[in-house]
């Protein structure tokens, strides 16, 4: 319950009730962030703050509409198909369920329940996949995966899921010590600035396609740590080129030893 005039809430639920404040910093334990109330004044300043127009790709549009679909159950990663498609593109099964789920997600449209890996978002939705389906649990959002280090200096930007689980597998990858954001579509690369802003990170590593798409949104990046205090970016194209991407470069390693 909302009181306008007084500008306080109240959970009906739990008895929880205050201000702005209060309000956020409930909402970062729930999403098990950090809470206190430096942290939530901090995400109140980023959210205030206009989203930077360097971070706006025009002609890059979120995926079709996914109201349709629905998670029904999550589990760890079993299913055999799953994890077929898992190998397939060359992902260990052991740094994949540290990461990714098995879920089960209803398609209303066509009345069908799909089995799929999936990965939460930071709008508490999903991203799912199979060999046959992709999609998300509205709403279409980044995932941000937190270092066991805090504070991070360093904050990392990936694409999809297949390269981030692709880039961990190399141990002379040093550099990966640090937060990572997946962006599950190069549309969702706006919703990275409250994560990143002022947050105190040194540098921005971009792990994104050797494609045009790739090549605009580092341009994007390379534009907004210009707008940051110490916060320097580093390409990493150079390390997976001529291939599109990391999985892709990660698969030509691995069939090529």
């Amino acid at each position: 319950m909302i009181d306008t005039g007084s500008n306080t809430w109240q959970d009906l639920g739990t008895g929880a009730s205050g201000g702005v404040v209060e309000f956020v910093c409930a909402y970062l334990e729930s999403c098990d962030e950090s809470n206190t109330v430096v942290d939530a004044l901090l995400c109140l300043t980023n959210m205030m703050m206009p989203p930077a127009s360097v971070l706006y790709l025009s002609g890059e549009q979120p995926q079709e509409n996914m109201q349709n679909y629905s998670l029904k159950s999550v589990y760890d990663l079993e299913h055999p198909s799953l994890i077929q498609t898992l190998k397939n593109k060359g992902i260990n099964l052991a740094i994949a369920k540290q990461h990714l789920k098995e879920v089960l997600v209803k398609d209303a449209t066509h009345n069908r329940v799909i089995c799929a890996i999936g990965a939460g978002n930071a709008g508490n939705g999903y991203e799912f996949w199979n060999d046959f389906v992709s999609g998300y649990i509205s709403p279409k959002n980044i995932s941000f995966v937190r270092s066991k280090k805090f504070p991070a200096r360093h904050i990392h930007i990936f694409e999809k899921y297949f390269d981030f689980l692709s880039a961990l597998s190399y141990d002379d990858f040093g550099v990966l010590e640090g937060d990572v954001i997946i962006l599950n579509s190069i549309a969702c690369l706006p919703q990275i600035y409250p994560y990143i802003n002022s947050y105190g990170y040194s540098t921005l590593y971009s792990w994104l396609g050797n494609n045009l798409a790739g090549s605009r949104a580092t341009q994007s990046l390379r534009e907004f740590c210009l707008r940051q205090s110490n916060l320097s970016l580093k390409p990493m194209n150079k390390k997976y080129a001529p291939h599109r991407g990391v999985n892709k470069w990660h698969l030509y390693n691995q069939e090529n030893k």
